[in-house]
């Protein structure tokens, strides 16, 4: 199987790093990344640090045009605001068949895609709970021990191919596992982004913190927003099960810092556009009012 990553961020370098190790130990793998004209002239290395603490270098094996021709799977790890920029150059050099992976927070980057993307080759999302911080330039650091859920969105695979994607992704990085649902567990993630990254970006917290009571009524107000839009769109969530879904997720990630305060920090542009502010364009569509999560999608842009 051939797969070629597309980002080079955190997540992005994860699984890069992880295939290739797998790939080590299997000829029947080969994984490669995209990378600028420029890099490909140049051997280029980046630094992983595991969750045991232990650091590496490894080669950063870039992809030219034959290689995306001959790629099975395009996983595409970047921010959500990228996905239809970063997709463009690459697009043309992809066979018919080649499957393309979406790895981000928040939801709504499917419909930017033109449809003789979705509508001619299969699309899926991927969803994991890793842990994974770039601290600088090529150097990532693996920060918690996660899984990943994988489903189609859009197209076809045959049972085989489900089987042996999910297969490769698990051997490489567990635990993977194939869903069905998938839009409904995109839907669970999005109500957790929300919550926890809007709250500790604007207020410069850790994820825990945003469970010390001073946010209950704004937490169950943001989620029964979503509820109402998901509903809308054929999903039915339940608030409370949500709200334990939101806390247990903080807790669990009690001492991280979310990638939106980050990007907040850093002076980077946020997803909000996807999370939040996808819940107000949902709304307004289906005349259905999202005070709560309106307000959060433009503070975080004002920011």
């Amino acid at each position: 199987m051939n797969i070629i990553i597309l980002g080079q961020g955190a997540i992005g370098l994860l699984w890069y790093r992880a295939l290739q190790h797998l790939a080590g130990n299997s000829p029947d793998i080969k994984v490669k990344i995209c990378s600028r004209p420029a890099q490909q002239a140049t051997r280029q290395t980046f630094t992983f640090t595991a969750f045991s603490g232990l650091s590496e270098q490894r080669p950063l094996m870039a992809a030219d045009n034959k290689a995306l021709n001959e790629c099975d799977h395009l996983l595409a790890c970047v921010k959500s605001y990228q996905v239809k920029q970063a997709l463009e150059p690459v697009l043309p050099h992809l066979n018919a068949d080649t499957g393309i992976i979406l790895c981000h927070n928040g939801m709504g980057t499917l419909t930017e895609l033109p449809p003789e993307i979705t509508n001619k080759r299969p699309i899926l999302t991927m969803l994991t709970t890793h842990g994974c911080l770039r601290t600088k330039s090529r150097h990532i650091r693996h920060t918690g021990q996660g899984f990943s859920d994988i489903g189609l969105v859009s197209g076809q695979l045959t049972t085989g191919q489900k089987t042996g994607l999910t297969e490769t992704l698990n051997f490489a990085l567990p635990q993977v596992e194939w869903t069905n649902n998938i839009t409904e567990k995109q839907w669970r993630k999005l109500a957790v982004n929300c919550v926890i990254n809007p709250l500790t970006a604007l207020h410069q917290l850790k994820n825990g913190q945003i469970l010390t009571g001073k946010f209950d009524t704004q937490i169950s107000a943001i989620l029964a927003e979503i509820c109402h839009v998901a509903k809308s769109q054929g999903i039915e969530l339940n608030p409370a099960e949500l709200e334990q879904i939101v806390r247990d997720v903080a807790q669990a990630t009690a001492n991280n810092i979310s990638s939106m305060r980050c990007d907040v920090l850093a002076g980077k542009r946020s997803e909000i556009d996807y999370i939040n502010g996808y819940i107000h364009r949902l709304g307004q569509e289906q005349q259905i009012s999202t005070p709560e999560n309106t307000l959060l999608w433009q503070q975080v842009s004002a920011l």
